[in-house]
């Protein structure tokens, strides 16, 4: 339940209806006007989850992406936004990168700075700390190491609770590989080997009887090389 002023339902179904309902009214309050998105000391907290809505819809569906100023409109609007309105811009920011991040990467990474944003406004969110890792790793370009450090965060955040962000260990995995300055040419240094080897086992443990079906999907090409490259160790 998504509670707002007078301009707004009371309410979405899933994240596609929130998509629709934004794309009707929100163009509709604010247009182009720049000086609308503004906040201040002042500034209602009505108009601020506004804002912050407004912009993060913009950044995900709009035709291009923010430019520079109103990135930064979004991370104020977002850092001072309900709880509410900032699980419903983590949904759609969501949303967009688990549907585009192997067939639209430049789609997808219009999310980081939404990410980046939640990151923000929440610390201790760890949800937002591993979308912004996956987001990172499946750049165009990936961004391994931040992408670990927020994975590494998300991990640390949400404990044992491994229901929660069941992939985290396994793109963690993929991250510290990608770091290993000696693959995919030479065998791990022992501290690297270990490390690594220690967030693979985290991952099996995790996956279960999932994890004999996901390494030998494509997209673990890197882990199955790279424990072929030292040893073939067992990940028990």
């Amino acid at each position: 339940l998504l509670t707002l002023n007078h301009h707004y339902v009371t309410q979405y179904r899933n994240t596609e209806d929130l998509q629709w309902q934004f794309s009707r009214q929100l163009e509709m309050l604010y247009g182009g006007d720049e000086a609308s998105f503004d906040i201040g000391e002042n500034t209602p907290q009505g108009k601020i989850d506004e804002v912050a809505l407004v912009l993060g819809y913009r950044q995900l569906h709009a035709g291009s992406a923010l430019k520079e100023a109103d990135v930064e409109r979004l991370h104020s609007a977002i850092q001072r936004a309900g709880s509410q309105v900032r699980n419903a811009i983590f949904n759609l920011a969501y949303e967009v990168r688990r549907g585009n991040w192997a067939t639209d990467k430049h789609l997808m990474e219009r999310t980081i700075p939404v990410f980046e944003a939640l990151v923000r406004a929440d610390p201790k969110w760890h949800a937002a700390h591993g979308q912004l890792g996956y987001a990172l790793k499946d750049k165009m370009f990936p961004d391994w190491q931040g992408a670990k450090t927020c994975l590494d965060r998300a991990v640390e955040l949400r404990g044992e609770r491994s229901d929660e962000g069941l992939y985290y260990q396994f793109n963690r995995a993929l991250c510290a590989i990608h770091l290993d300055p000696g693959y995919p040419q030479t065998p791990a240094d022992a501290p690297t080997r270990n490390s690594i080897l220690n967030i693979l086992k985290q991952a099996r443990r995790e996956l279960e009887d999932d994890w004999e079906h996901l390494v030998q999907d494509p997209e673990s090409d890197d882990i199955r090389i790279w424990l072929q490259l030292n040893g073939s160790p067992r990940l028990r």
